[in-house]
């Protein structure tokens, strides 16, 4: 569903208030405005209709119009770029055609010295990556890395029989094509053969040191083709040769970890080496890449990422990745954490081919995503909320062509179809589509969107028939900005993206809350220089940028009200329930005798930490287990997984009130059994103890009831905080207000509240759904029980943690 405005009355009074007396313009009026803004987009630009083939031809994906309603609108135009900085210490250039903004920082042409940031370059650069309707790349910043690590040899000789399982294959096809121009005058168009790459729904294992094998293997095979090629008809390309295979020079043979040989052609096969963890395998290159890097506020953590008050141990693994490949293999349309983060990509060596749109509505995308990769009725891929490298999808999007850019330009979309070259990092802002594609020396159709710029490229670099090996180093982080109005649209959006994500059952990389709530206390927390205990002060480095705290405090205000006013909301029905449990009449008597709150009176933090099991500064256990959502602060832990398990089950406070616990869920990573010592088993409803005709005893010693059907210990859950209790996080917000002052923020305020309407008529929605599938099993289930027979398990409704092949994120699948 797209984020817009539902008509579903739900309760916000304490989000509302900051709307009293400001009435909304009228959405005519506001749409003639002159330029495109993000924080109205929701609303002004985001309508849900239902896109459908015309009559006139269904299987065209250009024509298509919307059921019942008139085509979406083309989004509103963005402001100019502001004047660019003159300083001796970086060139830099805009091109309008590929909305790219290149930053050199490299020292001129014939001149010596090292890379060197001014204040004035660095304060520009970062404000121009608030802006997502243009690309920021920088040239240089990574120039200083030491070469005597970073090349093959030393990878290969350093993980030499360390197996890696993250290769995706890519297998060479053939498509017939036409030439652009008419040849030698005649006006004859001849038909042409191309090369393109197919990726196979496949994860290989193998060691480093066979990769490296095959890299030469392939390395020597392409060029013997090219030889034969130039001696038997002038043909440069690389073509296959019978005499070649028979001699075996292309076969590549490789053991993977189970003991079982492969056996591919390196020449026609491109293996593609994803994800490779630094900071586990290479943590030699991760302090060299640190040291070295010229923007150390730009990585995961830094003085520029949302999660920079957060400790080490409690942010996600984000990277950095190292990706290495020969030409040719492709990374499809995806948005980098299911639209979260923000990512940077450092090419080393080698040529990226890139496809980028700006930051757009919900609907705008899906209609993005159709424009570019027109109709696939057999595929199941999915570009904003699936795996861009996931296997068993069907058919995948072709390369976007040269008339897909074009509709995207029509529509404001602003496509940035660039080369990223050695040397050069691109800033990928949260929510923005993009692909990647490895260059390679083959000619492309004419209808590629790349085929003008590979070939020129080709020609100016003097690349040749020859292939580049392509390496990367990547990162996802969380882009705080750097004015008032930028750190606003960051953290909305990231909040926005994480409700988009929980009503996708997709679990986020972002933990925007969490961040939010560490960054507030650290700038409210005011001390005095003359104050240290330190011998020496502090010289700073008068080249590094940071925004006042009065401006991130500004910035973030609207985003920590939403989040403390919903904590607040949830926790306080929560503490009524918990009262209200003990002696409520209802019809289901028994139901509310085994449905028990408790309140942990401390936070988890308070905790002796030598006694106390559960970590409140790590990440691992902090998303909901039945619905992902991130456990910023507040959260109930189920007291039966606990006591019995010895396993964690947090869940949020919408799933308990929602009562979506009360369902067997596979804890036990083998037995799938109904009995509450090896599973999660919030749904035994019967009231029995010694004796029971179930035969799945005893009792329980915890409750004194049936562990096979009766036991209640899993509808039992305590209310708990990580870090601040209630009154605690109210204080914080008085804090940061009295910081900046009120700041209403109206129009941000507007779009908090959707976001909260938007949670509420989810969670109304999933709860109807849930209760009558529930219904329905407990009737089978006591049809089975009533005649002695040991009773299945229901479908699991926890979700389990799968990695992604794209930047190490984690994903969830039923």
């Amino acid at each position: 569903p797209a984020p817009v405005a539902t008509e579903v009355p739900v309760a916000r009074p304490r989000l509302e208030r900051y709307l009293e007396g400001h009435e909304i313009m009228d959405e005519e009026e506001e749409k003639k405005s002159q330029y495109y803004d993000e924080e109205t987009a929701w609303r002004l630009h985001n309508g849900q209709k239902k896109i459908i083939p015309t009559e006139e031809d269904s299987s065209s994906t250009d024509d298509r119009k919307l059921e019942g309603e008139s085509a979406l609108e083309p989004l509103p135009p963005t402001p100019d770029l502001p004047r660019l900085p003159s300083t001796p210490y970086c060139k830099w250039s805009f091109d309008e055609e590929s909305r790219v903004l290149l930053a050199n920082f490299r020292p001129k042409e014939g001149q010596q010295g090292s890379v060197n940031i001014c204040l004035e370059d660095e304060e520009f650069l970062l404000k121009m990556m608030e802006r997502n309707d243009i690309t920021v790349i920088s040239e240089g910043i990574a120039d200083g890395l030491d070469p005597e690590l970073w090349n093959m040899e030393y990878i290969a000789n350093r993980l030499k029989n360390t197996f890696f399982h993250r290769f995706r294959k890519f297998e060479r096809k053939k498509i017939e094509g036409s030439s652009a121009k008419p040849i030698n005058g005649t006006g004859e168009v001849v038909k042409v053969s191309y090369e393109t790459h197919e990726e196979i729904d496949v994860c290989l294992s193998m060691k480093v040191s066979d990769y490296t094998r095959y890299l030469e293997i392939r390395r020597m095979a392409l060029e013997a083709r090219t030889k034969e090629s130039k001696e038997s008809n002038g043909n440069a390309s690389p073509q296959p040769s019978k005499s070649e295979k028979k001699e075996l020079l292309e076969v590549f043979t490789f053991t993977d970890d189970s003991g079982k040989e492969h056996l591919i052609n390196a020449a026609d096969i491109c293996l593609y080496m994803i994800d490779l963890d630094m900071v586990k395998l290479l943590p030699e290159l991760i302090s060299d890449f640190s040291s070295s890097f010229k923007l150390p506020g730009c990585m995961p953590g830094g003085t520029h990422c949302m999660m920079n008050a957060v400790n080490a141990s409690g942010r996600p693994f984000m990277g950095p990745n190292m990706y290495i490949t020969p030409p040719t293999s492709f990374t499809q349309m995806h948005q980098d954490g299911h639209g979260t983060v923000d990512s940077g990509h450092q090419c080393l060596s080698g040529y990226n081919e890139v496809v980028m749109l700006r930051r757009l509505p919900e609907a705008h995308k899906e209609q993005a995503l159709r424009l570019l990769s027109g109709k696939m009725p057999n595929s199941a891929y999915d570009a904003l909320y699936g795996l861009p490298h996931g296997d068993g999808l069907g058919d995948k999007p072709a390369w976007p062509d040269c008339d897909a850019i074009a509709k995207c330009k029509e529509m404001g979309y602003y496509p940035s179809v660039f080369i990223l070259k050695p040397g050069q990092l691109v800033h990928i802002n949260k929510g923005r589509l993009h692909a990647f594609r490895k260059l390679g020396p083959e000619l492309l159709p004419p209808s590629d969107c790349h085929a003008k710029l590979r070939s020129s490229l080709i020609e100016k670099e003097g690349l040749g028939n020859a292939e580049h090996l392509c390496i990367s180093v990547a990162w996802d982080w969380m882009y705080k900005g750097v004015t008032s109005a930028g750190i606003n649209k960051e953290t909305v959006a990231t909040l926005e993206g994480t409700v988009l994500n929980r009503i996708n059952g997709t679990q986020s990389l972002a933990i925007p809350e969490l961040s939010l709530l560490q960054m507030a206390q650290k700038l409210v927390t005011g001390s005095r220089s003359e104050n240290s205990f330190l011998p020496l002060k502090r010289v700073r480095d008068s080249c590094s940028f940071a925004p006042t705290r009065e401006t991130t405090l500004r910035g973030i205000l609207p985003s920590l009200r939403y989040l403390i006013d919903q904590h607040v909301e949830t926790t306080l029905a929560a503490r009524d329930k918990a009262q209200k449990t003990s002696d409520q009449e209802t019809k289901n008597r028994t139901l509310i005798k085994r449905h028990q709150l408790s309140i942990e009176p401390k936070p988890n933090s308070w905790e002796n930490p030598d006694v106390f099991e559960l970590d409140p500064y790590g990440n691992g256990d902090f998303f909901c287990k039945l619905c992902a959502k991130e456990l910023s602060n507040v959260y109930l832990h189920c007291d039966g997984c606990e006591k019995i398990l010895n396993k964690d089950f947090n869940i949020c406070l919408s799933c308990h009130k929602e009562q979506r616990y009360c369902h067997m869920i596979q804890m036990h990573p083998l037995n799938p059994k109904r009995h509450c010592t090896i599973n999660h088993t919030g749904n035994m409803k019967y009231d029995r103890q010694a004796r029971c005709p179930c035969k799945n005893g005893p009792v329980c010693k915890n409750c004194g009831w049936c562990q096979g059907c009766s036991c209640r210990c899993h509808t039992w859950f305590t209310l708990n905080h990580r870090f601040l209790t209630l009154e605690e996080e109210e204080e914080l917000l008085e804090a940061v207000e009295k910081v900046v002052g009120h700041h209403p923020a109206i129009e941000t305020m507007r779009r908090l509240v959707n976001l909260s309407d938007m949670e509420g008529s989810l969670d109304q929605s999933r709860s109807g759904n849930e209760e009558a599938v529930a219904k329905e099993s407990d009737n089978t289930e006591q049809e089975k029980t009533d005649d002695g027979l040991e009773k299945k398990n229901e479908t699991p409704t926890i979700r389990k943690r799968t990695r992604s092949s794209s930047n190490s994120e984690t994903k969830f699948s039923i």
